[in-house]
């Protein structure tokens, strides 16, 4: 739902309890960014209506009749707030279910004062202004696995104003997605501003947060009825971009790329490539392992912004966490035992909680099976996609930028690749990547650049 912070824009006098303040509609066109691009296209439009009263109600209802209409749709309540949310798949669709004209509004309540009963009435223009431009992060690589403990600037494009009377505003939002808790929610009262600083610490490392921002085109005017009220008719662009606070998976020195970490079998030995992009600029030597144990994972299970090892003893199923400080390890914990059949495939946070989560494998019938994990403990699990036959699993990432693993399949028979797009444990959609050169296989998936 859109920012409330516009409010503060308007000051109205003293009312009656529970007499209207503000009122409003609003149609909303959403938008993903994946890239560094603009997008092209809205995926969801939505259509908000909002009575915001000068104080509580406990008891009272609310209805808005449309256009033609004497059936009239209730609006919900939440304090001194009501309102009626829909949401559509073309802006054809909802506009149809909401067309211009003369929306009537009425409140009703035994502790309205002086009357029991307000009405208001709201006009929509046969001919709306026109949406603003889309707005989009002009930053996007950036903004990827940034340092949250140094301040960052989010940038983009500048908003298009129209043409007075209308008045152009602009919102930025910020929220964590395994929570669902808003960080940030400000209005920046100059419209023509591209770039807002989020202070150092604001976000915690290593987890998954939405970035959105608004651009609103409001008409203000004062509506019929509700007589001390204002009424506002907004148009509004909004462009959400999904991003994982740093460091970078596996970037075991701090300097915002990914490195490589090698296992020897052979001796049990561990050994970090530090790198920059494709190019290894130094190394160190990593722990050594104990008899029968192989690492099978990357991934921040204690939450201090560093990568940690997971382990995994196939004769007996058992895994460990190595928490590591660089290339040392520092402490450890043991992990879940593994049921008869299974293994550790990889790591990857598969329920958007900022913790690492396994992908399991059953060898004989290539099923598979997410453990969900807070730090070393499994406390839920969920299956997974059966992967087809004749194909392995070489690696979990994020190819369609929205923020959540999926996973990369290898022939090696034929050297092709493919990506199944995933939604959490389900398989939502695919596509084929490249087919490799022959005597070439995959070692697993990073973001080097």
């Amino acid at each position: 739902m859109v920012g409330l912070s516009s409010l503060a824009l308007f000051l109205t006098p003293t009312a009656h309890a529970g007499q209207v303040t503000t009122f409003d509609q609003l149609r909303i066109r959403f938008h993903s960014q994946t890239d560094a691009t603009q997008p092209l296209a809205p995926y969801d439009f939505r259509f908000v209506t909002r009575i915001f009263l000068d104080t509580p109600l406990t008891t009272a209802t609310s209805r808005v009749f449309l256009p033609g209409s004497a059936l009239g749709l209730s609006m919900g309540t939440s304090g001194a707030l009501f309102s009626l949310i829909q949401d559509f798949p073309t802006q054809a669709a909802l506009d149809q279910a909401f067309p211009p004209g003369q929306y009537n509004y009425t409140l009703d309540s035994a502790q309205l004062t002086p009357a029991t009963s307000e009405s208001g009435q709201a006009v929509e223009p046969a001919t709306p202004p026109p949406f603003t431009n889309v707005p989009y992060f002009t930053n996007f690589a950036a903004i990827q696995y940034f340092d949250p403990t140094k301040p960052f600037d989010f940038t983009w494009n500048p908003i298009v104003a129209p043409p007075s009377p209308l008045f152009p505003e602009l919102f930025f939002r910020l929220r964590d997605v395994a929570t669902d808790a808003i960080i940030l929610d400000t209005y920046i009262p100059d419209h023509t501003a591209t770039s807002y600083t989020v202070p150092a610490n604001t976000l915690r490392a290593g987890r998954r947060y939405v970035a959105t921002i608004y651009f609103n085109i409001q008409n203000q005017t004062t509506g019929a009825g509700f007589a001390t009220a204002f009424l506002q008719l907004n148009y509004e662009n909004l462009t959400r971009l999904f991003f994982t606070t740093g460091p970078r998976p596996a970037d075991f020195n701090g300097d915002g790329h990914r490195d490589y970490l090698f296992f020897r079998a052979s001796d049990l030995r561990t050994y970090v490539w530090y790198m920059n992009g494709p190019t290894a600029f130094s190394s160190a030597s990593g722990p050594t392992l104990p008899a029968g144990w192989s690492v099978v994972g990357v991934g921040d299970f204690n939450a201090d912004g560093k990568p940690d090892l997971l382990l995994f003893h196939a004769s007996d199923l058992r895994t460990y966490v190595w928490y590591m400080n660089g290339p040392n390890v520092f402490s450890s914990a043991p992990g879940p035992t593994l049921p008869t059949g299974w293994s550790v495939l990889d790591v990857g946070d598969f329920n958007d909680d900022g913790q690492p989560d396994l992908l399991l494998l059953h060898a004989s019938d290539l099923r598979t099976y997410i453990y969900y994990m807070h730090g070393p403990t499994a406390f839920s699990s969920a299956p997974g996609p059966t992967l087809p036959a004749g194909w392995s699993m070489v690696g979990l990432g994020d190819f369609n930028n929205d923020g959540k693993p999926d996973i990369l399949f290898f022939n090696p028979t034929s050297l092709q690749t493919y990506v199944w797009y995933m939604n959490g444990p389900t398989a939502f959609s695919s596509a084929p990547g490249p087919t490799l050169p022959a005597g070439w296989s995959v070692a697993g998936v990073g973001e080097f650049n």
